[in-house]
C-alpha cells in the first residue's frame, strides 16, 4: 500500500453531504490523506474539502489559465494537475506563459499503474470516462489502504442536479465554462461506459472503500456489499 487513504471527490451533490464533513479532519493531515478533486470544484463555496486539494483532475479541452489560477487559490499545497493525455489543449505552455510553473503538472497519456481495463488513448474518444471515474482509477493505481468516494453521482442524484448544475455558481466566466462543460459531457460521456470503467477500477482494488451517494449505491451496492455505504 502506498499510503493510508485517498479521498476522491467529484462535483456531484453528494460531495456536499453531511458525512463528507467528517472527512475534512482526514484531509487536514497530508501525511495520511491525499485529496483528489475534479473539474471546477472551486466554483462552489462551502465544500469542506476545498482547502486541502492535493491532486486536481481536469480535461484539456475545457481547462484554461483562469481555471488553474482559481483552483490554486484553494490549496496551500498547490495541487498536482492531472490531464488524461487527450492533447486537445497545451495547458502546460499556458501555465508557463502565465508564471504558474511552480505547479507540479503531470500529463498522463497512460498512467503506468492504472488497472489494465482502465487504460485508454485518444482513439477511445468521444466516449471516454468522466474525470471522476479517471480519478478513481488513478487512486486504485496508487494502492492506498482506503479510498473514500463522494460526488460521483453520474447525473443520477435524487435531487435531479447534475455536476454542472450543482457546481457552477455565478462567476464572471460562468457562461463560457457552462457551455463548454455541458457540450463536453453530452458529446463524450455515457452512463454505461462510466459504470463499466468504475467497475473495472474498483474490482482491481483490495483495500477498504467508503462511499457517499445514492447513485453509486443503486448501481454497485449488491456487487460490493463489503463497502461502507453512506447516505448523501
Amino acid at each position: 500500500m502506498s499510503g493510508k487513504r485517498i479521498i476522491v471527490a467529484g462535483n456531484g451533490p453528494s460531495a456536499y453531504a453531511e458525512p463528507v464533513r467528517e472527512w475534512s479532519a482526514f484531509a487536514d493531515d497530508p501525511d495520511s490523506t491525499r485529496v483528489f478533486r475534479t473539474n471546477y470544484f472551486f466554483l462552489r463555496d462551502g465544500d469542506p474539502l476545498d482547502y486541502a486539494v492535493d491532486d486536481w483532475f481536469i480535461c484539456e479541452d475545457v481547462a484554461d489559465c483562469r481555471a488553474v489560477r482559481a483552483a490554486c487559490r484553494f490549496s496551500d499545497l498547490r495541487p498536482t494537475i492531472w490531464l488524461p493525455g487527450l492533447n486537445k489543449r497545451n495547458i502546460i505552455a499556458e501555465i508557463e506563459e502565465n508564471h504558474l510553473a511552480g505547479l507540479c503538472v503531470r500529463v498522463q497519456r497512460l498512467f503506468p499503474r492504472l488497472p489494465a481495463a482502465c487504460r485508454w488513448e485518444e482513439d477511445l474518444a468521444p466516449e471516454r470516462p468522466l474525470m471522476g471515474s479517471f480519478a478513481l482509477a488513478v487512486a486504485v493505481g496508487m494502492n492506498p489502504e482506503e479510498i473514500l468516494i463522494c460526488g460521483h453521482d453520474l447525473f443520477r442524484h435524487p435531487s435531479g442536479n447534475s455536476h454542472a448544475g450543482t457546481a457552477l455558481e455565478a462567476r464572471e466566466w460562468q457562461a463560457d465554462f457552462n457551455a463548454a462543460y455541458l457540450a463536453n459531457v453530452h458529446r463524450n460521456h455515457r452512463l454505461s461506459g462510466d459504470v463499466k470503467y468504475i467497475r473495472a477500477a474498483l474490482s482491481a482494488y483490495g483495500g477498504k472503500v467508503s462511499c457517499v451517494g445514492t447513485a453509486l449505491a443503486e448501481i454497485f451496492r449488491d456487487e460490493f456489499p463489503e463497502w461502507t455505504w453512506l447516505e448523501g
